[in-house]
């Protein structure tokens, strides 16, 4: 039923099969309020039918006799007439009484069945939209993309025997079951006095050259530049390096927004001689804040 669409319910057809009143009513577009207020008037209309035909029916019957005795019988004096009268009056309103009673009651019973009817189906309703949801997130989860930190890869660049600087790039690998579309990726770092807060902010910028990764596939942020006066200042421990990098992504899945995976480590010495070393560096994560994937 489209809940949208104003009520536009066939009226009722009624067909007797087998001495049962069958009512085939036509649903179609129905709101679910309006189905449950026509089954309310419908329940109402049977019920006082079921009161008032048996009733009318026995009217009628005494009816038949009474003209049957009248017609068989002396005339009765204006005394006796006018008790007949009053009495079957009495007996009249009495019956009538009992018919409304009745069909309060009938009709009361009806509307709370009605009414515990309808909360039974929201509630069923409310726990298959919950059931979509779940299994929708379940979908999002087991099949969409997933670009994750692999590894920091560090390399020398050395001029006349001696290093000069080092690249350090961040390789992240979709470890999902469908590939990352329009991947831009970004990589920086910070250097900051020591007993400066950590508490930066990393500004992602969604934007240059996009590529695709498959499951299983890696990709490789730009390479950051760590020079010999930045390596220096490590070793005279008086400043912090933080480097970072990030990947902005989709999925294969419709109506998701783009997805963000950021990395932040603390670069650290992990060398006698680091000015020697081709590798000389360690990577401990710096902080929740900077590392974080949606």
């Amino acid at each position: 039923m489209d809940k949208q669409t104003p009520l536009a319910i066939a009226a009722p057809s009624l067909a007797n099969a087998n001495d049962r009143l069958r009512i085939t009513v036509a649903l179609d577009n129905a709101r679910p309020g309006d189905v449950v207020g026509l089954l309310l008037a419908i329940s109402i209309v049977i019920g006082w039918c079921w009161i008032a035909i048996p009733e009318l029916a026995k009217q009628q019957r005494e009816s038949t006799k009474r003209t049957y005795q009248a017609s068989h019988q002396a005339p009765p004096s204006a005394s006796t007439e006018g008790d007949t009268n009053e009495t079957r009056d009495q007996r009249q309103a009495t019956k009538n009484e009992t018919a409304n009673w009745a069909l309060v009651i009938v009709g009361s019973i009806t509307f709370f069945v009605i009414a515990w009817q309808a909360w039974e189906t929201r509630k069923a309703a409310e726990a298959s939209t919950r059931g979509a949801a779940i299994a929708e997130r379940a979908l999002f989860t087991t099949q969409r993309a997933f670009l994750f930190l692999d590894s920091f890869q560090t390399r020398a660049v050395a001029a006349d025997g001696q290093i000069t600087h080092w690249l350090i790039r961040v390789r992240f690998s979709n470890q999902g079951q469908t590939p990352a579309l329009n991947v831009t990726s970004e990589s920086g770092f910070t250097c900051i006095p020591n007993g400066t807060s950590e508490d930066f902010e990393i500004f992602l910028e969604d934007g240059g050259p996009a590529g695709t990764v498959g499951p299983r596939g890696t990709l490789y942020t730009p390479p950051i530049h760590i020079s010999r006066e930045m390596v220096q200042s490590l070793v005279d421990n008086n400043r912090t390096i933080f480097i970072y990098g990030a990947m902005v992504y989709s999925d294969t899945l419709p109506g998701t927004p783009r997805r963000h995976t950021l990395v932040c480590a603390r670069l650290t010495l992990d060398s006698d001689d680091p000015f020697n070393d081709k590798r000389p560096f360690v990577f401990p994560a710096a902080g929740v804040k900077h590392n974080y994937a949606d």
